[in-house]
């Protein structure tokens, strides 16, 4: 089964549904626009399992609105790295076999012009990804730093037994599978990703971003 263009993530804790509560939602709503299934991580050991279950049905109203299917709500009770969510996101849709992988974070916004870099991805004669940059969103006027520094994967043609995890040599970071590690295998975004993750002072102190 070929399920075209499907999103894997966010995955989220937390940190990530605190007040302002809206921006998490906004970027899934967002991220519903582009894509045509969603498979959606919960940390259910750091979020507990009553309120993940709220997060779960809000999830699921979400994409409804938007008209997008859901693949999979996982409810992770094992503990979070920075590598093995999005391995179980990435294994939640073998089955289906997609055309193209969206991978943003859950405070992660793509932009309008998103169509345009999946034409190219789409149209690539190999499998290739997209590296996005970052504009940093803020609700008070506080100068931050862009962050992360680097560009990041956030969209691949998917390819059978892609994986983020090698046994030998880890996890390469840069939210790039192995496979597309290598520099000739990325296509450089014109569009840009909209980072909430100082979005307010809240946001920046949970996270250690002050």
């Amino acid at each position: 089964m070929n399920a075209g263009l499907v999103a894997i993530g966010p995955s989220m804790n937390g940190l990530d549904i605190s007040p302002p509560s809206h921006v998490w939602k906004n970027c899934l709503a967002n991220l519903c626009c582009f894509a045509d299934t969603v498979s959606i991580r919960l940390d259910v050991l750091r979020m507990g399992e009553d309120l993940s279950k709220v997060v779960a049905e809000e999830v699921k109203d979400i994409c409804c609105a938007m008209g997008t299917d859901i693949h999979e709500i996982i409810m992770a009770t094992n503990k979070w790295n920075r590598w093995n969510w999005r391995e179980e996101l990435i294994r939640s849709v073998d089955s289906l076999a997609p055309e193209i992988v969206l991978t943003p974070d859950c405070d992660e916004m793509f932009g309008p012009d998103l169509w345009k870099d999946l034409f190219r991805l789409r149209t690539s004669d190999e499998p290739m990804s997209l590296v996005f940059d970052y504009v940093m969103v803020v609700s008070d006027g506080k100068q931050v730093s862009k962050y992360p520094g680097k560009p990041h994967v956030k969209a691949y043609k998917w390819v059978p037994n892609i994986t983020y995890f090698d046994r030998r040599r880890g996890y390469r970071g840069l939210a790039a599978p192995w496979f597309y590690v290598r520099k000739e295998r990325q296509l450089s975004a014109q569009s840009k990703i909209y980072h909430f993750s100082h979005f307010d002072s809240m946001c920046r102190e949970g996270r250690k971003l002050l």
